[in-house]
């Protein structure tokens, strides 16, 4: 089976009323987990990660590509609103190969 691609971008924004505004366009915010280096705060496109969730599921390995670097990752735990089943946040676990 082929590992499905997630693109992520840099979050530079913290803040209740900033992040509402970014998933209104369409970026939901996650945070990158990895052992032995920071945590990065990161968006990404609703669109793709539900067309990933609907494909694959959630427990799935995911190519994360940040910067032109990629890095395999799993989704830790999803957040979605509880009334729209929106997503909210996402959190992701970097994994060896």
């Amino acid at each position: 089976m082929q590992t499905p691609i997630l693109k992520v971008s840099d979050r530079k924004i913290v803040g209740k009323n900033k992040i509402s505004k970014e998933r209104r366009k369409g970026n939901i915010p996650a945070i990158i987990y990895s052992k032995g280096k920071e945590t990065k705060l990161v968006f990404f496109k609703e669109r793709e990660l539900e067309k990933i969730l609907f494909q694959y599921g959630s427990r799935i390995r995911l190519t994360l590509i940040h910067e032109e670097e990629q890095t395999q990752g799993m989704i830790k735990e999803i957040q979605r609103d509880n009334i729209n089943n929106n997503l909210l946040h996402v959190d992701l676990q970097t994994v060896s190969v």
